[in-house]
């Protein structure tokens, strides 16, 4: 008969499971409410962004996490499209592309942009071409790096207090 190991973490308990879904149901009633709907809309951002103050609060790596950074990835970058989409409205023709650059940018472009300025890949057939829109943009690129930076050191920071807690060394 297996004895039952000490150290086993259940990762997929009820809570962390009603979480990730909880999540993932705030976004997508966000995605899909964007255009109409606009308390929903609201509503299914502050789910979102109080379900991220949830997941900060833990003191241990897991899978949660993980999948919470991706979430949270996710969330800058549709904010920041939101954003691209007010400078254009406020300021129309400040962001070209390389298809009909004179026309407005559609949600999808200005989306694609926002993923490509936040990952920092370069992808650049969509770009800003006013001081205001280069200057969201190069601040979105900031928030990317610094992010990448904030997530991989609270990572490595749980993950080395774990093995602190357990071993007792430093």
């Amino acid at each position: 008969m297996r004895s039952p190991n000490p150290l086993r973490i259940r990762v997929w308990d009820v809570v962390v499971r009603m979480f990730h879904w909880s999540l993932v149901l705030s976004f997508a009633i966000a995605w899909l409410s964007a255009n109409s709907w606009e308390d929903l809309h609201s509503w299914a951002g502050y789910a979102a962004g109080s379900l991220i103050a949830y997941m900060m609060d833990d003191q241990s790596v897991t899978t949660d996490e993980l999948f919470a950074a991706g979430a949270t990835f996710t969330l800058l970058a549709w904010g920041f499209a939101y954003l691209f989409l007010l400078v254009q409205a406020l300021q129309p023709g400040c962001f070209a592309a390389a298809v009909n650059p004179g026309a407005p940018r559609t949600w999808t472009e200005l989306m694609y942009m926002s993923f490509a300025l936040l990952s920092s890949t370069g992808i650049g057939d969509v770009f800003p071409i006013t001081p205001h829109a280069r200057a969201l943009a190069a601040l979105e690129m900031f928030v990317g790096v610094m992010y990448l930076a904030a997530v991989v050191s609270r990572l490595i920071g749980l993950t080395l207090q774990k093995r602190h807690d357990h071993t007792g060394q430093r």
